[in-house]
């Protein structure tokens, strides 16, 4: 079967590339369509196990635009009139999509939907699209969006989350199938290693909401590390005590030692999925999550960690305090997050691919 892959943009390395990486493992001749591609970010951007050979890249009109590659974010607005292939030569497309790619001429399609466009439909708090986008243009991107989902043969949802919000906004059903996460990589510290600290990693963005984790441990004093960069970073530094650290972006290596010591992570943001806390989760370490969203599927309270339902200093903090008094079992932590090991991913794409759906 001739197969192509197609991805919204192609700049870092996160939980979308680490998706596309294993679609492209499986079928590694396919060639990779996307808008914009920044070589030096996929290779070094914390991931650096990912590599793509850039002879089967191709980008649109807009990889040609001064800047483009290191500020893609400018160009989304311009992303639906940039897919301009015909890829009808292929045989199956599968594409792994926030925004653009799901609206691809193909013959067969098999779109991955990672959310409906989160900042254009305001999901999880989402509403950059409010300050970026003047409101005709807004509803014209609506409009495109709305019927680029309607042109796959087959939508798969990477959460029950994303797959309700599919059925809300798209109109349209989907299977989930959850995204994959390097499970195996994290080892289990031996608890008289495990460190007293609290632990967020992500990047510095409004609606992941590391404001609030700021705000909670300022009037706790306990000791937060904070791994990731972004627009917010400075903003943050300024608010934060000096119970609180920012380590920047890291390397596999060094984020993976403070997954495996850190007392618990912490999660205040609603996310689609949310790979982060199934990579703590790996190491053995308890959850303390707002439950909505994704990680109300990958956490199990009592088990792998707790919740709080509400983005409020008061809420998170009475969480922290009920996890003080609670137990967790490290290796029972680990083998709840088995289930999304890239083997599982790998072969139940493979299945759909090979499946009558698309006949």
């Amino acid at each position: 079967m001739n197969i192509a892959l197609a991805h919204d943009w192609l700049t870092s390395c996160a939980g979308s590339e680490e998706l596309l990486f294993c679609i492209h493992d499986q079928y590694p001749q396919a060639p990779i369509y996307t808008t914009i591609y920044n070589r030096s970010g996929v290779e070094t951007n914390g991931r650096s196990s990912l590599r793509f050979n850039p002879k089967l890249i191709h980008t649109s009109w807009l990889q040609r635009i001064p800047g483009a590659k290191s500020h893609h974010q400018i160009m989304v607005p311009l992303m639906p009139w940039a897919i301009h292939w015909d890829l009808s030569k292929y045989d199956l497309v599968i594409s792994d999509s926030s925004w653009v790619m799901k609206g691809i001429k193909a013959k067969k399609h098999i779109a991955i939907i990672l959310t409906p466009t989160r900042w254009l439909w305001g999901f999880g708090g989402d509403n950059r699209a409010d300050n970026i986008l003047a409101k005709p243009l807004k509803k014209i991107l609506r409009k495109w969006d709305l019927a680029a989902a309607q042109k796959p043969d087959i939508l798969i949802a990477i959460s029950k989350t994303v797959q309700k919000r599919i059925k809300e906004i798209y109109h349209r059903d989907s299977v989930v199938i959850y995204p994959p996460v390097d499970v195996d990589r994290f080892k289990i510290a031996p608890e008289n290693e495990v460190q007293d600290y609290f632990l967020s990693v992500g990047r510095l963005v409004p609606y992941k909401k590391v404001d609030l984790l700021v705000e909670v441990f300022n009037q706790l004093g306990w000791p937060l590390k904070i791994i990731g960069s972004g627009p917010e970073e400075q903003k943050l530094k300024k608010k934060a005590k000096d119970n609180i650290e920012f380590l920047g972006a890291l390397s596999n290596e060094k984020r993976d030692w403070y997954y495996e010591h850190a007392r618990a992570f912490v999660f205040p943001a609603d996310e689609d999925f949310g790979i982060v806390p199934v990579e703590a989760m790996a190491a053995g370490r308890p959850v303390i999550a707002y439950g909505q969203g994704g990680v109300s599927e990958t956490v199990t309270e009592g088990l792998s960690g707790l919740f709080f339902h509400e983005q409020s200093a008061k809420s998170l903090i009475v969480a922290l305090k009920n996890f003080d008094k609670q137990k967790f079992n490290s290796a029972d932590i680990k083998k709840s997050v088995q289930k999304y090991n890239p083997n599982i991913f790998k072969s139940k794409v493979k299945n759909i691919v090979n499946s009558n759906l698309l006949v």
